[in-house]
Parts: C-alpha cells; sequence; structure tokens
C-alpha cells in the first residue's frame, strides 16, 4: 500500500469523522495524527539501527496537560517508531529526558519516567472501554492496565522489552505479540487506534511531574478518538533512529 493512497484515505475519512471513527488531531499544528506502521522485525537491543518510517513526536506544550511543570524539549520529549510482522507489533521509543528516574514497579510504573501505549480500536468511547494501555520504564519493568479483553492489571508475559540508558535520557524497544489483543484486527490496510505518551518524574515517587501525549489529552481519554496507525505492507527503511547515542548501562527483559 503506498503512501500516498494511505494519506488520501485518512483524509477521506478525517472529513467524514463520527464518533464511531475518531481521528484525534495535533493540539498544534492541527494535522491528523496517523502514523505508517512499516514491516520488519527488529532486533531487541535497545539500539534503535533498523527503525524508521514515521514518527510520532511529543516534543510541545500543547501536548502537555500541565505546563507549567515542563521546561522544554530539553526535560521531556520523545520520538515513537513503529514496525509489524507476522507475529507482534514493535515500539521503539527515544526519549530526551534530563534526568531518568525510574523505581517505581509494576502498577505504579507510571509515576515514575515511564512511556505508556495505547492500543485501540477507532472508536470515540468514555472510560477505559476500548483500548490495551501498556506501560515500559528504562529499568525494564512492563506493565498492562487496561485491557478489552478483561486480563488487564498484571505484567504481561507476552511483552518484550530492551533498554539503553543514553547521555541524553533513554531507548527502548518492545515487542507485543498481538495475538493478545484479540478485539483488534492486524492484517496489512488495518487502521488501529494509537495513543503513545511519555510520563517524567524528575524525583518525585508520589506521582510523576507530567504527562506528554500524542494528542495532548490525557493518556486514556478516548472520548475525542485517538491517533491512528495504518498497517502497511511496504517494508521499513532503516535510518538508525537513534544515530551514535552513547549508552552508559543497557538492560534487557524477554
Amino acid at each position: 500500500m503506498s503512501k500516498i493512497f494511505v494519506w488520501s484515505l485518512v483524509l477521506i475519512m478525517a472529513v467524514f469523522t463520527s464518533s464511531a471513527f475518531a481521528l484525534s488531531l495535533h493540539p498544534k499544528t492541527g494535522e491528523p495524527l496517523v502514523v505508517n506502521c512499516y514491516r520488519g522485525t527488529p532486533t531487541l537491543d535497545g539500539v534503535l539501527n533498523e527503525w524508521g518510517g514515521d514518527v510520532a513526536v511529543l516534543d510541545v506544550v500543547e501536548q502537555i496537560a500541565d505546563p507549567p511543570l515542563w521546561e522544554g524539549p530539553a526535560d521531556c520529549s520523545a520520538k515513537f517508531y513503529t514496525m509489524w510482522d507476522d507475529t507482534n507489533i514493535y515500539v521503539g521509543v527515544v526519549v530526551t529526558d534530563d534526568a531518568v528516574v525510574a523505581n517505581q514497579t509494576g502498577g505504579d510504573i507510571w509515576k515514575n519516567d515511564c512511556a505508556e501505549i495505547f492500543f485501540a480500536t477507532t472508536n470515540s468511547v468514555e472510560g477505559h472501554a476500548e483500548h490495551y494501555q501498556y506501560g515500559i520504564t528504562p529499568t525494564g519493568s512492563i506493565w498492562n492496565w487496561c485491557n478489552m479483553d478483561g486480563n488487564g492489571s498484571q505484567e504481561p508475559g507476552y511483552v518484550q522489552l530492551a533498554t539503553n540508558e543514553t547521555d541524553s535520557g533513554y531507548v527502548m524497544e518492545c515487542a507485543v505479540e498481538y495475538s493478545n489483543m484479540a478485539s483488534l484486527s492486524f492484517t496489512a490496510g488495518d487502521i488501529i487506534g494509537y495513543h503513545p505518551c511519555v510520563d517524567d518524574s524528575d524525583g518525585a515517587d508520589e506521582e510523576p511531574a507530567f504527562q506528554l501525549s500524542w494528542t495532548g489529552m490525557e493518556a486514556h481519554d478516548q472520548t475525542t478518538g485517538f491517533g491512528h496507525l495504518v498497517l502497511s505492507s511496504d517494508v521499513v527503511t532503516a535510518v538508525s533512529a537513534n544515530g551514535k547515542l552513547a549508552t552508559t548501562w543497557a538492560g534487557i527483559k524477554r
């Protein structure tokens, strides 16, 4: 599926958006929040050399619910890459963070530095009814909070994670076996609700200092729709997403 065709499809959908097929817009630019997810199978090593394609970028004040605590992209910002194959959907995250803090474990990992990733239907719904919510941290913790199949609030054994801390923050790569997201379809041409977010702690254990989300809304707020992830049959072209970032430590959890 060509990128031109995908964007034409998305623009048509945006024009005829309804409560049953909502697509959020970028809170600053107003552009449709859509990324094409290309086929590929990365090595999970915390180094994003095989990654490329479309990127979801979180780096402006309009993407923060509590902006007075944010000091700019060097304080915290993130780029989310995606990829998929016959078994997994992959997410690669490059986070700029001036103080990496990840002491919490289990369901409390959102209180420290953490990426939250939502895969969802394309519906606009109240509450937490139609999405899967995963959390991953630079110290290797994984958690699944919301789950449409009713088996959330636990560490998911079907998620793999590799991490690297860098001089300017951290990098994470995760693989989610999408057979465990039974309410969603993963075939070329499918469109999936998608919402990447990143929490920043700056030292407090009780709660994050702030959260950046792709839509600028609170992470769970699906009432206006998430962004969209379009599964492409095209193979990813690697661009070495995080370049030559020097690492200070690495950990892999499988």
